[in-house]
């Protein structure tokens, strides 16, 4: 059994979720990277570019980590540097070029040391000792999880801690010290379950179950020692899998099955370990794992041997090879691809080089062009001297027009983006750590336009949102946006603060309450406007993208949880997320109480927990 490379696979699996479409994502970002001109943007796109193509075309994930690193050296941003070497490390970490996945790793530490970052500097040592694992050098391996876990103890981060701690526990086993292993791991599983980390507690289970099944291969166990021993294995893996089943881990589920078939072929259980291994083929082809399908076909076709089942070991013998032989073929599109992506890479940097020559050009004409205005300018002092009543008249004038613009700019953007604009002519996007996103909706809207005329329907829109953003003024809140009968503000920016989900909350209520007496008041033929609310808090992105038509938003996985949070709630009631709700239960004021209602599917989201807010 390889356990080594299913432990590790565990390992970066925990580093790597990826919870939308795949491909949907890269042509998002390709888009972006495609059209911004602000480098940080770039920066950002390139590296989210690199976590996606780094286990499907690693070549080409290394092509993006090294232009957002080239870029990050050009803007001296330590911070992207360190994030830009990190992405690469582990690009070359998947395409097996260890030694310069070392360097990166070691770039990274030390910057992340130099600004006294202890959260990626034990990210820095984790990555560093799983090098050095893949390496087979256990004693640098443990070295550098220990340091990982010696940070992660001081910061208190308990969930970073049983990670180091399980990492130890894949050394010790790797080097065939199992009670040391097991020790480790059940550690481990202690805090998960503290913190009620199921995925993390399935994932030690079952490196448990895998100490076990070891130690009952130990040839210097009797029959009776072995059985029991994988007995426990058994056990360890039977529990992994009903968590996993829980949490709908697929690929977790199969990888332990298929353990349970090797298990009971081992102990001579054949009929056993025919039905967990045929589960683990089913399930594997389901979501075409087909690096370790190929496994449990050779594993098959072993026990039919040995039950001299002659013809069914010749199928699953053939089945094991065709899957083999498939593999070699897609990577040998792979590497078709890649050399595509690397022209495609390349072409870009030459037309980026082409662009900067032409505004080199364009640079030096524009000097000479002040130059000459200098001249003029100089000339021109001697004239205005004789106009000095009509400048002071047209001085009054333009103060006046630029008060008028202020407010016109003050009434588009933030104070804070506006200044910035005016001053260097562009607005940098900013990262928010806690931000809570307000989304609003009608429900029925289309049949509510039908029965009104354009012009009621677009009166009826701003009579009511003219009435939100009154209500968001007392708090500080951001209006963001509107989209048809859609309603968007957030909290905790372009200033951030702690008192953002509050203050949304609050401001969400009395918008409720404002719809409520809305309705009330409307007479009998205009159609009724129910309206649902949705609350997430979370990381985002802000800041104005384009030179035309300024537009202040946001970006983030937030949002789009937000608007889950809408599209999941009911017509008039608050709906928040679960990571809200966290935030605030602590500090709900006295007037305002919150009802769980479950773990609900949301569109593209999997199972969130979500609690209506309402007055008492």
């Amino acid at each position: 059994m390889k356990f080594l490379t299913i432990a590790i696979l565990f390992l970066l699996l925990q580093t790597y979720s990826k919870t939308y479409s795949q491909q949907y994502k890269i042509d998002s970002l390709l888009n972006v990277n495609n059209t911004t001109r602000i480098d940080t943007i770039k920066i950002t796109t390139l590296l989210s570019l690199t976590d996606l193509y780094s286990f499907q075309n690693p070549d080409s994930a290394i092509l993006f980590a090294k232009r957002a690193k080239q870029l990050a050296r050009k803007i001296h941003n330590l911070k992207y540097i360190a994030y830009a070497s990190t992405e690469l490390g582990w690009a070359y970490y998947v395409s097996g070029n260890y030694t310069s996945a070392l360097d990166n790793f070691l770039e990274a530490l030390k910057i992340n040391e130099e600004s006294k970052d202890w959260n990626n500097i034990s990210t820095a040592l984790g990555n560093i000792g799983s090098v050095y694992l893949n390496q087979k050098n256990f004693n640098k391996a443990r070295e550098y999880y220990t340091r990982a876990l010696t940070i992660d103890q001081k910061t208190e981060n308990k969930k970073w801690m049983a990670s180091d701690i399980s990492n130890l526990g894949i050394v010790y086993m790797s080097e065939g010290k199992y009670e040391k292993a097991i020790e480790l791991y059940t550690k481990a599983l202690i805090i998960n379950r503290q913190l009620k980390n199921k995925r993390d507690i399935s994932m030690n289970l079952g490196n448990i179950g895998n100490v076990y099944f070891r130690l009952g291969e130990d040839s210097a166990n009797t029959v009776k020692q072995s059985d029991s021993l994988f007995g426990i294995a058994a056990n360890y893996y039977l529990d992994a899998i009903k968590i996993d089943e829980e949490l709908g881990r697929k690929l977790g589920i199969a990888i332990k099955l298929g353990n349970l078939g090797e298990l009971y072929s081992k102990t001579k259980k054949y009929s056993e370990a025919e039905k967990y291994l045929k589960r683990a083929i089913t399930l594997s082809d389901s979501i075409g794992a087909v690096d370790i399908i190929d496994n449990w076909h050779k594993n098959l076709s072993e026990l039919y041997e040995q039950t001299n089942n002659h013809v069914k070991a010749l199928y699953h013998f053939k089945r094991f090879k065709a899957i083999k032989d498939s593999i070699t073929n897609v990577e040998t599109t792979q590497n078709s691809l890649r050399l595509e992506m690397k022209y495609e890479f390349e072409k870009i940097q030459t037309t980026e080089k082409a662009e900067q020559v032409k505004k080199d050009a364009i640079a030096e004409s524009e000097k000479k062009t002040q130059q000459l205005i200098l001249l003029f300018v100089f000339v021109g002092m001697i004239m205005v001297t004789g106009f000095a009543i009509f400048a002071v008249r047209q001085k009054n004038i333009i103060k006046k027009e630029k008060r008028r613009s202020d407010e016109l700019l003050l009434n588009i953007l933030p104070h804070e983006t506006a200044e910035e604009l005016k001053k260097t002519g562009c607005a940098k996007p900013k990262q928010f750590d806690m931000v809570t996103v307000l989304f609003t909706d009608f429900k029925g809207f289309t049949k509510i336009a039908e029965k009104m005329s354009a012009d009621e329907l677009v009166n009826e829109l701003n009579l009511i949102f003219s009435a939100f953003d009154k209500i968001i003024s007392k708090y500080p809140i951001e209006k963001i946006k509107t989209i048809g009968d859609s309603y968007m503000c957030a909290g905790g920016l372009p200033k951030a603060n702690t008192s953002n989900p509050m203050d949304i909350i609050h401001a969400a209520i009395e918008i409720q309450e404002y719809m409520n007496k809305h309705i009330t008041i409307s007479n009998n033929e205009t159609p009724s406007w129910q309206i649902r609310i949705g609350i997430h808090t979370g990381p985002v992105v802000a800041g104005v993208v384009g030179i035309k038509k300024f537009a202040y938003d946001i970006w983030g996985d937030t949002v789009n949880t937000a608007s889950r949070m809408e599209s999941s709630g009911e017509p008039g009631k608050v709906n928040i997320s679960g990571s809200t709700y966290e935030l605030i239960k602590n500090n709900i004021a006295s007037n305002i109480t919150t009802i769980y209602r479950g773990e609900i599917e949301a569109k593209n989201k999997g199972k969130i927990k979500m609690y209506f807010v309402e007055k008492k």
